[in-house]
């Protein structure tokens, strides 16, 4: 299913492919990776700039991801204001250097209102999935991920 606001698949499609994917893992031992992508100050940019500017953000932090992604990974809404993405990279290595390709692209896009460019940032988190992981435990990769990132802004980390 699709969110309304963006084409963009909604947490359940997350879920399913993240079945799907740790299915994948468990039989073929093939790890996939698994990036939480936050707007930086978010509620500080909706109050300055309203909720017209803000719907234009989350459009452009969408169409960014899509457009920068393999046919073989999956971009979501995590929440209203946070984004997931399920990565068929295996490599550790990858998997960093393509969280690190997102967050420098989402900080060289700006959003350009009535001739106003207005600039921002993003934060991620990323994993690779384990053997003894399963889909449920995401979510608490998720709440880790969003408290070591409580304090950074325009960063990655990566979750061990």
């Amino acid at each position: 299913t699709y969110s309304p606001r963006i084409v963009l698949y909604q947490l359940r499609y997350l879920d399913l492919n993240l079945k799907t994917k740790f299915a994948v893992l468990k039989e073929y031992e093939r790890s996939f990776g698994f990036l939480y992508i936050r707007i930086d100050n978010f509620d500080q940019f909706k109050n300055q700039e309203g909720k017209a500017a803000t719907e234009e953000l989350l459009k452009l932090v969408a169409r960014t991801l899509l457009n920068n992604v393999s046919s073989h990974d999956t971009v979501a809404h995590w929440s209203d204001t946070e984004f997931a993405m399920l990565l068929s990279r295996s490599d550790t290595a990858e998997i960093r250097k393509e969280a690190e390709t997102i967050r420098i692209l989402l900080e060289k896009s700006d959003l350009n209102l009535a001739g106003e460019v207005l600039e921002f940032t993003a934060s991620i988190g990323a994993y690779q999935a384990q053997m003894i992981d399963e889909p449920e435990s995401i979510a608490d990769k998720v709440e880790t991920m969003k408290l070591e990132l409580a304090n950074v802004t325009n960063g990655v980390y990566f979750l061990q």
